[in-house]
């Protein structure tokens, strides 16, 4: 008689969040966090720290702390965390918004291009989630830098965006480029003569060229340049320019 196959234990992990408690003043009970100050007076502390360190707020509709979470803890002079570790626990709080603190230890607020930059990729993450992320405050000695106030959060998501626009116009171009080239040398390769090739490609750079003015007369023509400016610039003619 063979003996019955043990089963093996399989175990799945389970999320399992816990708050830890923070003693701040009494006036920070259910307050609204729409001063940038009260942000900067409840986590001040952060300007005595050695190394840089990310916390994300998150807050209900009417601006009021659900909880805040230190994401990362970096060296003396960067940090380095995916966007979306930082509202990874805002997600599961189902947050209505955030506002993210970290602290410069040389003590200058002023915001590196890598800190606007990771600015910029929080904003389409949490555009696209759904979530508003209302500052990104850098904390220095006895001072603070909001992105909020000094740039704006809307104009810096709408930056981005346009990055995005300008990246696929290039690569636009550039795919237009190469696809006539390709086909100049496609027709000239049916004709079976080197002068056909050489035809081909020659159409193809024209080809790219055209489209290449068509490009910088719309560019002309948003920043108001005159027509007969952006006719001497291209060497398109009237009627091409009208039509953009």
């Amino acid at each position: 008689m063979s003996e019955t196959p043990k089963k093996e234990t399989v175990y799945l992990r389970e999320l399992n969040m816990q708050y830890k408690k923070k003693r701040v003043s009494s006036k920070f009970k259910d307050v609204q966090l729409v001063d940038t100050k009260l942000v900067y007076e409840l986590f001040s502390d952060l300007q005595n720290e050695s190394k840089e360190k990310i916390i994300t707020i998150s807050l209900d509709k009417d601006m009021r702390i659900i909880c805040f979470e230190t994401i990362a803890i970096g060296g003396i002079d960067g940090i380095y965390t995916r966007e979306f570790e930082v509202i990874r626990a805002s997600i599961a709080l189902n947050a209505y918004g955030v506002i993210v603190v970290h602290n410069h230890p040389s003590g200058n607020p002023e915001p590196s291009g890598n800190d606007i930059a990771f600015t910029k990729e929080l904003l389409l993450l949490t555009e696209t989630g759904g979530m508003k992320f209302h500052d990104h405050i850098i904390i220095g000695n006895d001072s603070f830098f909001s992105m909020e106030e000094q740039y704006k959060m809307q104009a810096l998501y709408l930056e981005r965006r346009a990055e995005d626009k300008e990246e696929g116009r290039k690569e636009g171009i550039h795919e237009g480029r190469i696809s006539g080239k390709r086909d100049g040398l496609v027709e000239g390769l049916s004709e079976g003569e080197k002068s056909g090739i050489k035809k081909g490609k020659k159409e193809g750079l024209a080809e790219g060229r055209k489209e290449e003015k068509f490009e910088m007369a719309k560019e002309m023509k948003k920043d108001g340049k005159p027509l007969e400016e952006i006719m001497k610039y291209t060497k398109l003619f009237k009627e091409e320019i009208e039509k953009l």
